[in-house]
């Protein structure tokens, strides 16, 4: 597909998912490094959320790690932002960069950027909205 477009590998992404993971570990660890040889991006996506996810960070390479909304979540506790930073630190630790998904509060932003996190996505910036109202909004150029 990328070879019949106007597409560079270096500007694609692709997010995988633990239940990926789980289904042939030896096949997707080959198909990872094939990616990334090509310069795609790998992004472990929904990280902290399945039972074996830290396991993986040993497994496999990968470029980005996403930290889960679910553990954004649990910030408004003691117990919640340690377990978060920990789960920075495997992220870190694993020579990753980290996004931290469904960021909404500016308490959570400010808490992630503590932690030295960079990157985040969530409803803070915008909500999803089709692509008109992206235009009206001025938020790109028609």
């Amino acid at each position: 597909i990328v070879n019949k477009s106007a597409l560079d590998f270096h500007q694609l992404e692709v997010e995988i998912t633990e239940e990926l993971l789980v289904q042939d570990e030896n096949k997707t660890s080959e198909i990872i490094k094939e990616l990334q040889l090509l310069g795609v991006s790998v992004a472990l996506d929904d990280f902290g959320t399945g039972y074996s996810s830290l396991a993986y960070l040993s497994r496999f390479e990968f470029n980005k790690i996403k930290i889960d909304r679910s553990l954004v979540l649990n910030l408004n506790s003691i117990k919640g932002q340690e377990l978060f930073s920990v789960v920075v630190q495997l992220g870190k630790v694993a020579n990753a960069k980290i996004i931290v998904e469904g960021v909404e509060t500016d308490d959570e932003l400010h808490f992630i950027s503590l932690l030295g996190v960079r990157y985040v996505q969530g409803f803070y910036y915008y909500k999803p909205m089709p692509l008109e109202e992206i235009v009206a909004q001025k938020l790109i150029e028609a």
